[in-house]
């Protein structure tokens, strides 16, 4: 078995996998001010990861192929429900509490949507024409609308490009891309005036230009900045990272992970994890 087994794991994106997995578990004791618990549950979520890299790992390509249809109406059938009875957080419904776990089904359409795309493209055959794009797209705007609507702009605008992805690597003609790019700049105005909420907008014009409300809305990028500024070249070495941890990051541990870990690994840090 084991001489089946290994040789379908990708052991240099497993040996990239685990140090990242050790960086972000001290980041994440430092920036949550040695919270015992919530690096448990970090390293408990790591080795869960582990096991179902090593499980999948072992699976025949031909089984992703043939459940391609089946998951992604488990996980569209997932979204109805989250449309129907989902858990409310903070104005959005994208949760689904099933009572001893809760968790949000709309993770699972990254995964089920290429799979679904290629999937479809290989039952076709052939490099990705107009109608073969215009059925694989018609597939992706069912779960991409129900994430809109939960309202999660991002994860819906983020579904299409999962497929976009997939199409691109097919074949996809740089004429067909270049009407896609044509459309998109089309329909930007029409999705700013008439389509996106406030909030939504706010959060494109804060990241663009956050110094306009340094107090208010463009608070946090500001201060994130200040905190990936000041690690410098070398950083200020492990749990010595001051804006997090002096409550000028909020939700340094999650959200602003990585402002925590350039303060305390700098540029030099950076470009190790970022390669």
């Amino acid at each position: 078995m084991n001489k089946r087994f290994f040789p379908r794991i990708d052991l240099p994106l497993l040996m990239a996998i685990i140090p990242i997995m050790l960086l972000s578990s001290l980041t994440l004791w430092s920036a949550s001010g040695f919270d015992e618990s919530m690096l448990f549950k970090h390293l408990a979520r790591c080795a869960l990861t582990l096991v179902c890299i090593l499980v999948m790992s072992s699976i025949p390509a031909a089984s992703y192929q043939r459940s391609a249809p089946y998951l992604y109406f488990v996980a569209v059938s997932l979204l109805l429900a989250v449309a129907l009875f989902g858990d409310s957080t903070n104005g959005s419904q994208r949760w689904l509490d099933i009572g001893f776990f809760r968790f949000q089904p709309s993770e699972l359409i990254k995964l089920s949507i290429p799979i679904m795309i290629a999937w479809m493209l290989h039952l076709e055959g052939g490099r990705p024409d107009f109608r073969k794009i215009a059925l694989c797209l018609m597939i992706t705007l069912v779960p991409a609308g129900l994430i809109a609507l939960q309202p999660d702009l991002d994860g819906a605008i983020f579904t299409v490009i999962y497929a976009l992805f997939v199409l691109f690597f097919a074949g996809m003609s740089w004429k067909i891309i270049g009407g896609f790019v044509v459309s998109v700049l089309t329909l930007a105005p029409i999705l700013w005036f008439f389509v996106m909420e406030a909030y939504q907008k706010s959060r494109v014009t804060q990241f663009l230009h956050p110094e306009s409300d340094p107090l208010g809305s463009g608070y946090q990028i500001i201060q994130s900045l200040i905190a990936i500024g000041s690690g410098g070249m070398k950083g200020k070495g492990w749990m010595n990272a001051t804006q997090g941890t002096l409550g000028f990051i909020p939700e340094s541990h999650t959200d602003f992970i990585f402002s925590t870990y350039a303060e305390e690994w700098g540029f030099i840090g950076c470009v190790v994890l970022l390669t």
